[in-house]
């Protein structure tokens, strides 16, 4: 894609599986932050910079990066004096409803662990982030991944509610159906318990981002237009799964650039 796009979108590459050092640099950029991020990618890191891009020349610096090394950065457009929408979302953190949709699923998670505190029921409530995985048709309002990957396949224009720099954290089924597996068998553990599950930091992308990633690996060149933001939506969710992580000894295995390929070419299957 021309790197144009890339910034009058406020989106950037998908960063590569990496087992390297990670880094995030605020004010990303800007002049210093530029040059960090350029001599630690040549280093070997993998580099996030976070900016709102409110500086005069930041978004040429980014265009720059983003054309040098667009395997090894990414980028999330926001204030960093906006700290509660960067945070990822732990359990403890209270829940703060923005829709009735929020709602009916925020009163079910609180009646299956009461079920579990009240009358040791085996329950277990899993807040799960966005699912994507082969036999996913999806829609515009439920599996937002598939959805984009039948759409663009089928050269279907999508409509992108909001500026599409909205980040979530992304899970393969195949990882979430092996946790299904682990909290029954540990039940003795995960009674009554609230886990996050997500693909966590590593799995995040914004909505244009996975746009730009399924026309690369298609070939095709999706059709999309843009749409009022809708109430409630949230610019920016990503799971902590440190708990899962550390009671169940469970982390997503399959990193979604590997489960994307996957998706697609079930998708092809099947249309």
């Amino acid at each position: 894609m021309d790197p144009n796009e890339r910034i009058t979108k406020t989106k950037s590459s998908p960063p590569a599986p990496s087992h390297g050092r990670r880094v995030l640099i605020t004010g990303g950029a800007g002049f210093l932050g530029i040059n960090t991020a350029a001599h630690l990618i040549q280093e070997g890191w993998q580099v996030t910079l976070l900016d709102n891009l409110s500086r005069p020349g930041t978004e040429r610096n980014l265009k720059w990066l983003l054309t040098r090394y667009p395997d090894r950065t990414t980028f999330v457009k926001e204030d960093i004096r906006n700290g509660a929408a960067l945070a990822p979302c732990k359990e403890t953190q209270p829940l703060d409803f923005h829709s009735p949709y929020g709602c009916s699923k925020g009163a079910a998670d609180q009646y299956v662990r009461d079920y579990a505190r009240c009358f040791d029921m085996n329950t277990v409530v899993l807040r799960q982030s966005c699912i994507y995985g082969s036999h996913q048709y999806g829609t515009e309002d439920q599996g937002w991944v598939a959805h984009f990957v039948h759409s663009i396949l089928k050269d279907r224009p999508l409509t992108i509610y909001g500026d599409g720099t909205q980040v979530r954290d992304l899970l393969d089924a195949r990882d979430l159906s092996a946790l299904y597996a682990t909290v029954i068998d540990k039940i003795a553990i995960t009674r009554g318990e609230v886990y996050n599950i997500g693909g966590g930091p590593s799995n995040q992308r914004n909505l244009l981002e996975v746009i730009d990633q399924i026309g690369e690996i298609t070939g095709k060149r999706p059709q999309f237009t843009f749409a009022e933001w809708r109430e409630g939506d949230q610019k920016f969710y990503v799971s902590d799964v440190e708990k899962a992580r550390k009671e169940l000894d469970w982390e997503p295995q399959v990193d979604f650039d590997r489960g994307l390929r996957d998706l697609i070419a079930w998708a092809e299957s099947v249309n």
